[in-house]
């Protein structure tokens, strides 16, 4: 059972990501039927196209950092932290992943946009816009951060707290971890 449920999901895997992903490689490399970089040339001396590529990667890089500190963050606190309800806190920090994206944008602007909820009724901004960079890396890292936390709270939990506590009764501090722990 578990041999079938396993080839099913390497199936559909292959078949609706690796399959069309290929292709679309493939594609762009035979554009007129023949083997050619035209397409990539194209795409690397238009200006503006290298700008779209040089934000996509600001806007992972930002939204990776951002997204694993506060995963990070909201891991620890649950799992070292004497917070009430930790419970509610874990299946809230989980929330973003089964809602749909669509919701959560819709809510960001209606709360923070130009004529929001938050911004112009109730804080009187007029200045103030969330549309661009900085909108786009709330928003990221608010509906990635869930992805971090998972990882981190599992590794944070497979962590025995004694070990730490030993380390800190033989001088180690909490900002500044062990010399072996880097080769980790």
């Amino acid at each position: 059972m578990l041999l079938t449920a396993i080839l099913a999901v390497s199936a559909l895997l292959v078949v609706f990501v690796i399959y069309p992903i290929v292709k679309v490689v493939l594609v762009s490399l035979q554009p007129k039927g023949e083997w050619s970089l035209d397409t990539y040339r194209y795409l690397l001396s238009q200006w503006w196209l290298r700008q779209t590529l040089r934000n996509s990667i600001l806007l992972g890089v930002i939204v990776a950092t951002l997204g694993t500190i506060v995963g990070f963050t909201f891991a620890y606190a649950l799992n070292r932290g004497d917070i009430p309800r930790k419970r509610f806190f874990r299946l809230m920090a989980q929330l973003p992943i089964i809602s749909p994206p669509f919701m959560f944008c819709l809510s960001v602007i209606l709360l923070l946009g130009r004529n929001g909820i938050i911004t112009k009724q109730l804080l009187g901004l007029k200045g103030f816009d969330i549309y661009g960079l900085k909108g786009l890396v709330l928003v990221q890292t608010l509906g990635m951060f869930p992805v971090a936390f998972m990882v981190l709270d599992g590794v944070l939990q497979a962590i025995n707290p004694d070990l730490e506590e030993g380390a800190l009764n033989l001088g180690a501090s909490k900002a500044k971890p062990a010399a072996g722990f880097w080769f980790l």
